[in-house]
């Protein structure tokens, strides 16, 4: 038992170094809310939290990109099983957090087995586990949640290889192996998957020159022909490792079937160009963080996060001394594969690397310094093998200066922690202007200590591990930056703004630099998933090539046809008193000062009254009857009369009523709004205000205004015109504008309601069928009525009269994530549009009868009607998962099965070697 107690604390620091390291987030009083947590992977839990609560798996979301196949896109691991287990216990926000740390502190963990076996000591095992789950790489990723869980598991990985080869060809552990890889594709990030792989392919071809000869263990013999060849040691090698690759693609089926499938429907899905390939490549000058971490990057920010791999000075020296040291052929194919992943890191600083371009699917990735993992990997291993050497060289002897050392060391980390969280961070940018040379002093004399004997053993191991978790405590804390907290209660606040929506599509078309809440109010991707608001767009790696590019073309009119309710400008920048992002130019889409100022021309329209919808902006303190504006009608005779927009009489300040006092009356006619502003500190009532002028009988041809008020102090929402029959027409119409309505304010956020949107879902009495190629040219065209034409993109239309139904009706009446019940009534033919993302896997039924769905308008869905009363029934039902459930279910049922004929087979095998 005494044998086992330092593998027992080792364990036990790796299982609590990092919960204690961030221990406001083990307690729940912080979360990590980084930008891809904060963007990415909480909206994605909260989802599967969510569908799990319903019995379902999230196979599809309606929140992203008009509807998205968000199983298939694979960051929300929803098969994977720690995710599954911590979304049942805790909140979305802590089941991010605490699966962060697990993942960290298991990679430490596999480090310390895989050294532990291959039999290196404690401290050097120590010294693996704490350099590789604690350095750089792992901590600068602390935010990227699916990569952390896939580079977790590849130490456990590299032991099942080793156990196989050492523990006399155990096939179990190919199938323990293949366990971990099907793990990892579950986990749903692909690109670190492969990069596993890379090193799991290159130490299990090598395997019989790392792991020793085996020609005379017991199941290497064979009589046959064919029995010798496949004993041949690299032989063997190659099928040992290409076969738990097959289980784990097995096993990982159920999630890479849907992915492959969405790749190509995906910006993924065509050649991305060399460029995209080598973004983010390692500049050589990076290579100096090694020993000076922050003189090549002065300090740790989100365009450098993939740039780190740190693992601390004693380390790398060790890794250096390791071939010197041990001359063996493990150790210099350990620092030959660590040196190919750093030059592969360099992308396109490598010319090498060009020839990985020509990779099938390996092409469709980026980031070429994410090879700093296995980099990290291999010379976390040979810091290790150097660290071993030179421990080995010295007397083994009790020493009261090692627990003085090692009492000292722990006193300093922990305070390292405490300081960590109570410093100022430009307290530690200070500490690193000298720490890199004061700690390659101390590891150079440690060094040139052991290697004049003149150190002992245990106090060798102990100041080189104290000065390595020193170092790397430190060096964490200045990638604080990349790892910010917030309290729990920031991340699940709910917003004003988005309270005020009802069903419908919202949208977002500017990105300044905002302040957290602003992003949030303006549901800009994937924020909608958190809040479960129909958004168009969404952050992720695989997003819909077809959607994007409609988003990308859209016009007014599409954006009607795309069901955009809500239109919201963030306002709240991250700095105070940065200048406002509100101005002259919004609402995007809607009618404008900027285009007024122009006098835009109109058709010809005749008008006996003119009404018109203002507010103004930080106005309160002018007097009534101030001109803020005035608008300008051109006529057909060439007169232009002016139409005065006055404070008091046709507008006023919009927050007056929330305002202690304004120096104008309030207008008698206005339309109220919810709003909220933080000077004043409670919700109020917002106000427009509706002017109507009569002029005489005239037919106008354009249309202007002038503003007497800065930025946007003059706003003008809607200008409508109407004749003496009472018959009406709105300025926005006229000029292809959307009809936007001010329908909510706050300090944070502006949203607009779309009146022009149309609904989800309706009947088109007219189709033509448009090449993919054409679509969108055609869509933008100003004569395009998408409520009267559908395009068709995949198949001819049937023959449609082209007459709108004059009994014409179309209700949802059941929408969810999977399923979506529509009741249509018409009385002549047409073409029922679901305005939902276009995807394979979904089926629909007309009263019972499967009815093909026909893409339409380059992203909807579309079925033919006949005249009458029809229940449609659209349901998502996708192949690629059902078939890959039944490859992975059969997959486990035959590993389980091989599991227990191998146990069955040695356990027999062993009794008869014992009783012989």
């Amino acid at each position: 038992m005494k044998n086992k107690l330092p593998d027992f604390f080792a364990l036990a620091f790796f299982a609590l170094w990092h919960f204690v390291f961030y221990l406001p987030v083990t307690l729940g009083a912080q979360v990590f809310f980084a930008n891809d947590i904060f963007r990415l992977f909480y909206p994605t839990r909260l989802e599967l939290q969510r569908a799990l609560a319903q019995g379902r798996v999230p196979l599809w979301t309606p929140y992203l990109q008009g509807g998205f196949p968000l199983f298939a896109e694979g960051q929300i691991g929803a098969l994977y099983p720690l995710n599954l287990v911590s979304v049942l216990i805790f909140p979305a926000h802590h089941a991010v957090a605490f699966t962060i740390l697990f993942h960290v502190a298991w990679a430490s963990v596999g480090m310390y087995a895989l050294a532990r076996s291959i039999g290196l000591n404690v401290a050097s095992a120590t010294l693996a586990g704490f350099c590789f789950g604690f350095g750089g790489f792992f901590i600068a990723h602390l935010q990227h949640a699916p990569h952390l869980t896939v580079a977790s598991w590849l130490p456990w990985l590299v032991l099942c290889q080793h156990r196989y080869w050492r523990a006399p060809f155990d096939a179990r552990w190919l199938l323990f192996a293949g366990a971990i890889i099907g793990l990892q594709f579950l986990a749903g990030f692909p690109p670190m998957t492969l990069l596993s792989l890379f090193a799991f392919g290159f130490f299990g071809i090598a395997a019989p020159m790392l792991w020793g000869k085996f020609s005379n263990l017991p199941y290497a013999r064979a009589s046959t022909r064919w029995g010798k060849f496949i004993n041949l040691p690299y032989v063997r090698a190659t099928l040992t490792t290409l076969a738990p690759i097959v289980i784990g693609a097995g096993i990982g089926a159920v999630q890479l079937l849907p992915t492959f499938e969405l790749m190509d429907y995906s910006i993924r899905g065509k050649e991305m160009g060399f460029s995209f390939f080598t973004f983010l490549s390692l500049d050589p000058g990076a290579l100096t963080q090694f020993v000076l971490p922050f003189w090549y990057f002065d300090s740790a920010a989100s365009d450098t996060m993939e740039f780190w791999a740190y693992l601390g000075i004693a380390p790398f020296a060790l890794s250096l001394l390791a071939p010197i040291l041990r001359r063996d052929a493990r150790t210099w194919f350990l620092f030959a594969f660590g040196l190919l992943a750093l030059a592969l890191a360099l992308g396109r600083s490598n010319p090498l690397y060009e020839w990985l371009y020509n990779v099938p699917v390996f092409n469709r990735f980026r980031v070429p310094a994410r090879f700093l993992f296995p980099f990290t990997f291999a010379f976390a291993w040979l810091a290790a093998f150097g660290f071993q050497e030179l421990q080995n060289r010295l007397r083994a002897e009790r020493s009261r200066a090692a627990w003085f050392v090692g009492v000292i060391g722990m006193i300093g980390a922990l305070g390292t922690i405490w300081l960590a969280a109570n410093a100022p961070f430009e307290m530690w940018s200070d500490v690193w202007t000298w720490l890199p040379f004061a700690l390659m002093l101390g590891i150079g004399a440690t060094l040139i200590g052991a290697w004049r004997r003149a150190l002992n053993r245990r106090l060798f191991a102990t100041i080189i591990l104290a000065l390595a978790i020193f170092d790397l405590a430190l060096f964490a804390v200045m990638l604080q930056p990349l790892n910010p907290t917030v309290p729990p209660t920031e991340v699940t606040r709910a917003l004003r703004n988005l309270q005020q929506m009802r069903a419908g599509r919202a949208y977002s078309n500017r990105i300044p630099a905002l302040s957290a809440s602003a992003v949030r109010a303006a549901l800009i991707p994937n924020f909608a998933l958190q809040y479960a608001k129909e958004g168009i767009e969404i952050y992720a790696p695989l997003a819909l090539a077809r959607n994007d590019e409609y988003v990308r073309a859209m016009t007014p009119t599409m954006r009607n046809l795309l069901n955009v309710r809500y239109y919201i400008l963030p306002l709240e920048t991250v700095v105070a008193g940065d200048a406002p992002q509100f101005d002259e130019m919004e609402p995007h889409g809607g009618l404008t000062l900027e285009l007024l100022r122009q006098m835009p021309g109109i058709t010809p329209t005749r008008a006996t009254q003119i009404e018109i919808i203002s507010y103004t902006d930080q106005t309160t303190d002018l007097p009534d009857e101030f001109v803020a504006g005035v608008v300008l009608l051109q006529l057909q005779n060439g007169e232009t009369i002016s139409l005065p927009i006055r404070l008091g009489i046709e507008t006023a300040d919009w927050a007056m009523d929330g305002l202690a006092r304004a120096n104008h009356r309030k207008p008698d006619a206005s339309l109220a709004f919810p709003a909220y502003l933080r000077e004043i500190g409670r919700d109020f009532t917002g106000r427009k205000f509706v002017a109507r002028f009569q002029i005489p009988a005239s037919v106008i041809t354009a249309i202007g205004a002038r503003s007497n008020l800065p930025l946007a102090g003059l706003m003008i929402e809607r200008v409508e015109l109407r004749d003496e029959t009472g018959k009406s027409v709105a300025l926005s119409a006229l000029l292809g504008r959307n009809d936007l309505a001010l329908a909510f304010r706050s300090n944070v956020a502006a949203q607009w309601e779309n009146r022009d949107a149309l609904p989800r879902a309706f009947i088109a009495p007219r189709a033509e069928f448009v090449p993919d190629d054409q679509t969108l040219a055609r869509m933008q065209r100003a004569d395009f009525d998408p409520a009267r034409l559908v395009l068709l993109n995949d198949a001819p239309p049937i023959n449609l009269p082209g007459n709108a139904a004059a009994n014409e009706r179309v209700a949802v009446i059941e929408s969810t994530a999977h399923r979506v019940v529509i009741q249509a009534q018409t009385d002549a033919p047409g073409y029922l549009v679901l305005t939902d993302s276009w995807f394979p896997g979904w089926v629909a039924f007309v009263n019972g009868i499967e009815t093909p769905i026909q893409r339409a308008d380059y992203i909807f869905r579309a079925l033919a009607l006949a005249p009458g009363a029809h229940t449609i029934v659209f349901e998502y039902r996708p192949l690629s998962f059902t078939l890959g459930a039944i490859i992975s279910c059969a997959t486990l049922f035959v590993v389980t099965a091989l599991a227990v004929f191998w146990t069955r087979r040695l356990s027999g095998w062993f009794i008869r070697k014992t009783t012989a």
